[in-house]
């Protein structure tokens, strides 16, 4: 009878604790039911300058809270009951293609979109140089150079030396880490490091004449992963005996995601809903 006994305590602690793991690990009858309140997808959005690509995951993950407590007076949680991610970072200048994926079977692609080429629009102006290789907020001209030998023809001729595989040295205003720090955390401190070349494939490159002025001038690019266009046009004037960085930048494809696709973005309105239906694909 003793035995019995325990046997008897023994089962009800089983069952106690199943009780307790099965409300601690099972998921809630309402999550699924909030996750289908949302469309999921992949939403290609025009970037403008002047924000981050995490101020525009920050308005879709907004936009998608505000539509499921309208249809269900419940709030949902991000991304406890849907995850949003982006498929590649866009510095705060750099206009274009950004990938929103909506979804945790979508986000888990993006690793797919981050190998995918990407094809941009760059400007350079010729005779100076930048600690950032750009223009942009914060930088300084390091160096100047005489450009006034350099034509059309001349730099159109450069621009063979830089398709196919190329070795590129990552710049130190990057978010490339070296031992746990981003490298721009570094330049920012005064600190440069010395940085390995890496291997960069450049499939298409072109000047586009129509937009080149000098000593303004304009690239069309098509590159692999990991890619800096600024660097690229950075070395393309050293490569005409001159000093240049880069002043406007544009993604307008990556992968199968084209700019005139895209769903404009403006950081001062809300994104509203039915034009994330309407500009969503299921598809990389």
């Amino acid at each position: 009878s003793i035995c019995l006994t325990r046997l008897a305590r023994h089962c009800k602690r089983q069952a106690q604790n199943n009780t307790y793991r099965h409300r601690c690990y099972s998921k809630p009858a309402n999550r699924v039911k909030q996750i289908e309140t949302i469309k999921q997808g992949f939403l290609p959005i025009n970037k403008p300058a002047g924000c981050t690509s995490a101020q525009v995951v920050q308005s879709v993950t907004q936009t998608l809270k505000t539509h499921h407590y309208l249809q269900t007076k419940k709030s949902i949680k991000i991304p406890g009951d849907i995850k949003v991610g982006h498929g590649g970072t866009l510095d705060p200048m750099t206009t274009g293609v950004l990938v929103i994926a909506i979804g945790r079977a979508y986000t888990r692609q993006l690793d797919k979109l981050h190998l995918a080429s990407k094809r941009y629009i760059g400007s350079g102006l010729l005779g100076s140089e930048t600690d950032t290789q750009d223009n942009w907020t914060n930088s300084s001209v390091i160096g100047t150079a005489d450009w006034s030998h350099v034509n059309v023809n001349i730099l159109d001729d450069s621009l063979e030396k830089f398709r196919g595989e190329i070795e590129q040295t990552p710049p130190m205003y990057s978010a490339k880490k070296l031992d746990g720090k981003k490298l721009y955390e570094l330049a920012r401190k005064g600190t440069t490091v010395e940085r390995k070349p890496q291997i960069r494939h450049i499939y298409e490159l072109k000047l586009v004449q129509d937009q080149t002025n000098l000593p303004q001038f304009t690239i069309d690019v098509t590159c692999s992963k990991g890619t800096y266009v600024r660097t690229l046009i950075a070395d393309i004037s050293k490569e005409c005996n001159t000093l240049g960085h880069m002043t406007s930048l544009v993604r307008v494809t990556q992968g199968n995601f084209h700019l005139e696709e895209c769903l404009n973005y403006n950081l001062n309105e809300t994104i509203a809903y039915k034009n994330i239906l309407n500009h969503l694909r299921n598809e990389i």
